[in-house]
């Protein structure tokens, strides 16, 4: 049953993975991977120095597998954010109790997992590192119960690896450690200091690689990480003036991507009273009351730790698409708490009506969320494919235009295509210049108020010329612009002509 709901999760997530999100500043980091994939570089971290290079790598891997496709850096992504439901089925099944409990806990966590749109939007396909975040915090969060539960001190070592390298992928899995820490300080009876020094030092095996670049560079990510906390976004998002307000923000977005709401501006505070996002919060609340009752800590320790540590140092949380990934990493968690909820619900039902029943009723409600989601899904894609500016398809479309020229014949990039926003960073140029280096294409940038395009003269000789929208009536007053077979045409947000001399 894991193995139909992998298959299920990939069938969910490929349908438009090129189209929506828009394409943010992933691209630099997919460039550094397909780099890598040359021979052209061995970096020690990403393209920022508080992530390691570990998803460039698996990137770099992407490219040598299948060749330079655009496709490759989400991918990458898509492949974790489906392995994730592995964990997510095996620390739900452990929260939910022994027998059928704890498999059916499992199974329904993974089933809201796979479904959510946070995770197939955001940690399932925009190919950044702290993708893979969610990935290797929830395998070690299963091993750390397993560890101290079982007293196994082998599954201890191996979440430490696996924190090790939730770490590598961003430093915000970090957030999570004081709940950790806080969670061993009350089991400590089941914890070997010894084999908890063990599991330290594998954690900074993991993260070898950021050591040794900061060896090399005294201090880099930690300026870089004071640099981002400080004026992320150009605002003040660090240290306890308006923390009160982060943290509301926090809980907000937490429970609208815990709800299966997806949107790229921030939501209304009616949105909180969406069904799903009522039903899901009630149900995480009630699951953690029961795991207190049953003195199973982790669960509250490890999410409260996440949402007050992120807070202090992020105020860039909101909106769901693509802001969630900085939380993300407790999303799985929060699906096997709802689980567990639904699974107490059921039992408590059994007790007042005949079991079938109460099973039908569970079916019922579970529907119900998966459903919701589905169709939250396919609102938020719809509407993206119906705004040329609002996806990836014009993007795609000029760089398959360009791609059926001649490799040598040189393109010609509209500086003012860097001015172009997308989402999270992403400007046109970056995404542009990311699909033609695949290709092997060469291109210079070209400043229409200053550069003269060499188009010869009488029309004998021509240049491919890409151009944003706002450009093409200035370009069009200086040169003969005929559009090449391909251009995605009037109302695109980038357009790509053949210029010839007036």
């Amino acid at each position: 049953m894991v193995g139909v709901m992998l298959a299920v999760a990939v069938l969910l997530r490929l349908p438009s993975l090129m189209l929506v999100p828009r394409l943010t500043d992933e691209t630099n980091v997919v460039i550094l991977g397909l780099r890598i994939a040359r021979g052209e570089a061995h970096p020690l971290v990403g393209v920022n120095t508080y992530i390691g290079a570990l998803f460039n790598y698996l990137v770099a891997g992407g490219f040598l597998l299948l060749g330079p496709r655009a496709e490759v850096g989400r991918l990458t992504a898509l492949v974790f954010g489906v392995l994730t439901i592995v964990p997510t089925y095996l620390l739900a099944r452990r929260l939910g109790g022994p027998g059928w409990h704890g498999r059916a806990a499992g199974l329904i966590a993974g089933l809201l997992l796979a479904f959510s749109p946070t995770d197939i939007l955001v940690t399932s396909r925009i190919a950044y590192s702290n993708s893979l975040t969610p990935f290797f915090t929830t395998s070690g969060l299963w091993l750390l119960h397993r560890a101290v539960v079982c007293r196994s001190n082998l599954s201890f070592v191996a979440s430490g690896v696996f924190f090790g390298l939730a770490l590598q992928t961003h430093v915000s899995a970090v957030a999570i450690w004081p709940g950790l820490a806080c969670y061993l300080l009350l089991r400590r009876r089941n914890v070997h200091l010894g084999w908890l020094l063990v599991a330290g030092l594998a954690a900074l095996v993991m993260i070898a690689n950021v050591l040794a670049y900061n060896v090399v560079h005294p201090g880099a990510t930690f300026d870089d990480i004071l640099f981002r906390s400080g004026s992320y976004g150009g605002a003040v998002s660090v240290g306890l003036d308006a923390w009160p307000r982060r943290l509301g923000t926090l809980l907000r977005s937490y429970a609208l991507a815990l709800g299966g709401q997806a949107g790229e501006q921030a939501e209304p505070v009616a949105a909180l009273l969406s069904p799903t996002v009522v039903v899901s919060a009630a149900l995480v609340a009630l699951a953690v009351m029961l795991l207190v009752r049953r003195r199973e800590w982790l669960p509250l320790l490890g999410i409260a730790s996440t949402v007050l540590v992120v807070s202090m140092f992020d105020d860039r949380v909101e909106p769901v698409v693509v802001r969630a990934r900085h939380f993300a990493q407790v999303l799985p968690l929060s699906f096997g708490l709802v689980a567990v909820a639904l699974v107490a619900l059921h039992d408590r039902l059994a007790t007042l009506t005949a079991r079938r029943v109460a099973v039908g009723i569970g079916l019922v409600v579970l529907s119900a969320l998966l459903v919701a989601q589905q169709e939250e899904l396919h609102a938020y894609t719809a509407d993206r494919l119906a705004h040329p500016d609002e996806n990836n398809l014009a993007l795609l479309t000029v760089a398959d235009a360009i791609s059926r020229g001649s490799r040598t014949e040189r393109v010609y990039l509209d500086v003012q295509l860097a001015a172009v926003r997308t989402i999270s960073g992403g400007r046109m140029y970056s995404q542009i210049r990311y699909l033609l280096l695949l290709r092997g294409q060469e291109f210079q940038l070209f400043d229409l108020a200053r550069d003269v395009l060499p188009v010869g003269s009488r029309g004998s000789v021509s240049r491919r010329l890409v151009l944003s929208a706002s450009s093409v009536g200035e370009a069009g007053a200086r040169y003969r612009l005929e559009p090449l077979p391909g251009d995605p045409g009037d109302g695109s947000p980038i357009r790509v002509f053949r210029a010839y001399a007036r």
